[in-house]
């Protein structure tokens, strides 16, 4: 079994090194990026030791948020999946 560290949110600064020194993975949510005046996290930015996922289990699902924000929607459709065009409703 791996180990996969929830280091989100206020996390120390000394966290992220022991992580790395111990092998522990860390998190990246896709919704929730760790760098500050980012909108999403891109998977193709994740360190090797990691494990990327759009959401956490205290998030809405993909479908609810896809859904509850139109103009976030539409964002993340431009920028994250390279789309062009009106984002599709469902």
């Amino acid at each position: 079994m791996l180990v996969c560290g929830e280091d989100l949110g206020m996390v120390p600064d000394t966290v992220p090194g022991v992580m790395k020194q111990l092998g522990i993975l860390s998190l990246e949510i896709q919704r929730m990026p760790k760098q500050q005046n980012t909108t999403f996290f891109n998977p193709a930015n994740a360190p090797y030791l990691s494990v990327v996922t759009p959401s956490t289990h205290d998030m809405s699902t993909i479908r609810g948020w896809w859904q509850e924000n139109r103009a976030l929607t539409q964002q993340f459709y431009n920028t994250e999946l390279g789309q062009t065009g009106e984002a599709p409703y469902f």
